[in-house]
């Protein structure tokens, strides 16, 4: 698990403090500002400014000019020049923690023009050289401090525009480590240079790393301390981010990155894996009012409502899939009191070479109250639309359609309301335009999307079908259960 430490650099970075200089024999201005020197300078000069917040102190007012004669000129500058914003907090973090990398984020500006003057000033105070006279000074007074300037951060255009550097950061977040999981902590000081480079890193950095940022602030003169806004920031992100898979029922995403609260993360998974029909995988100690009964109706209560969820998110090819699987049961479930809730269909009868016998054996088994035909008997005198004999060696939904219409007629202890079949029919007849459209995305790959429905089905008819279903199921809210979870963890979180 890897250290980071990230510096945002500004023209204060590097400073000299007024005893040092005269100790070393420089010449300086008395005032607030003027010209640095020293005799074995032969002449050459740069401005310097004093540090209004810290008088005692100077820093250089273009430092891409006195960053240059810095470094020519090494072994004279060496020993005055002074950190007072970086030294200590990087003293605290390397006594702390090993740290695995020492990045740096500095200008360098190649999108100015400076015939104009202000953006030639601009220019001139771009960081570059300070980043060299930085990394070259602090690694030499903290061994083990890594040295990999391959790794800085150079911001060479449009420096002040926030828009383009959070995108840029967005970017270098992807690039700059190996991955999330390797990085234990990130340091950040981000208070040298320009706001708008400071905000973006920030930010991008919080929104991919989350807690695994420390933001550190070192006021001149004061001891280093780390904030504790990022804390709260990521908790409104996170809070967002809560909001919005509420939103949209999206329980798989409610974990322990974005909430601590066991017993939310417990009811999310719960409902995740309800509306996925694992009923065998569902967590501990979940509320007994969400609890309900395990059988085939509930399944396909919980189908509709995970196939509504995914055709909210515009997630229309699990949509599809699941809207027929439900066709398909929809007569099942007013047969499962005559025929039973077991599943007899395997596959490998589908072919009808070889006999279902224990599917077969029940249908010979059901006897009409009025003679003494059975329900096989009947289902192998049908013959389906295409003028073929249906095939029945295998469940499936023209089965349990026919079924069903022969309870009705042939059973006396076979008992469904009328307006039940006429909600099946209704059902039934805005789906069946879909088989081809589902066939047709299964062998041609083809995309599927809300346009496309709307086209084959009929424009309304999708909101319809909802309601139709709504009134099948007896649902009192769009999303029954999952509506009384959503309102549940809302406000267990308080959002």
């Amino acid at each position: 698990m890897q250290n980071i430490f990230i510096i945002t650099l500004g023209t204060r970075e590097v400073q000299f403090l007024e005893t040092s200089l005269k100790e070393h024999g420089f010449l300086f201005p008395k005032n607030d500002k003027g010209l640095l020197t020293h005799p074995e300078l032969s002449g050459v000069d740069f401005q310097i400014i004093r540090n209004d917040n810290f008088p005692e102190s100077f820093f250089c007012q273009y430092p891409r000019i006195a960053g240059k004669i810095i470094l020519e000129h090494w072994s004279l500058f060496q020993d005055v020049i002074e950190f007072p914003l970086i030294q200590n907090a990087l003293e605290i973090i390397v006594r702390d923690f090993p740290l695995h990398h020492f990045i740096l984020v500095y200008t360098d500006q190649k999108d100015l023009d400076i015939s104009i003057p202000q953006l030639d000033k601009n220019f001139k105070r771009d960081t570059v050289y300070l980043r060299d006279i930085i990394r070259k000074s602090l690694v030499s007074k903290f061994p083990g401090l890594p040295n990999q300037p391959e790794q800085d951060i150079p911001i060479e255009e449009r420096a002040i525009d926030i828009d383009f550097q959070y995108s840029y950061f967005a970017e270098k977040c992807k690039t700059l480590f190996e991955s999330e999981e390797n990085i234990r902590q990130i340091f950040l000081l981000a208070q040298g240079g320009i706001d708008q480079i400071n905000y973006a890193l920030t930010l991008q950095l919080i929104q991919a790393f989350g807690s695994k940022v420390k933001l550190w602030q070192q006021a001149e003169g004061e001891p280093p301390n780390e904030l504790t806004f990022p804390f709260l920031f990521i908790e409104d992100l996170n809070k967002q981010k809560l909001i919005e898979h509420l939103e949209n029922y999206n329980f798989n995403l409610i974990d322990q990155n974005l909430t601590s609260d066991e017993n939310v993360i417990r009811l999310a998974e719960y409902a995740f894996t309800k509306l996925n029909i694992n009923y065998t995988a569902f967590p501990k100690n979940i509320p007994s009012k969400f609890k309900g009964k395990n059988n085939l109706v509930t399944r396909c209560k919980d189908l509709y409502i995970s196939a509504k969820i995914n055709k909210k998110n515009l997630d229309f090819g699990n949509y599809l899939w699941k809207m027929f699987s439900l066709l398909e049961n929809l007569y099942r479930i007013n047969c499962i009191n005559l025929l039973g809730e077991k599943n007899y269909y395997q596959s490998k009868f589908e072919d009808d070479k070889v006999p279902n016998t224990e599917w077969l054996d029940l249908l010979k088994s059901i006897k009409s109250d009025k003679n003494n035909s059975s329900l096989y008997n009947h289902l192998i005198a049908i013959k389906g639309r295409n003028g073929r004999p249906l095939k029945i060696n295998n469940p499936n939904r023209h089965n349990y359609r026919e079924s069903f219409i022969w309870f009705c007629n042939n059973r006396n202890d076979f008992s469904v309301h009328e307006s039940t079949q006429k909600l099946i029919e209704k059902i039934e007849e805005l789906l069946n335009p879909l088989s081809y459209k589902r066939n047709k995305i299964a062998h041609e790959l083809e995309p599927i999307n809300i346009q496309n429905l709307n086209k084959i089905m009929g424009a309304g008819n999708i909101e319809k079908l909802d309601y139709l279903f709504q009134k099948f199921f007896d649902l009192k809210s769009p999303y029954g259960i999952y509506d009384q979870i959503k309102k549940e963890i809302q406000s267990q979180l308080n959002i």
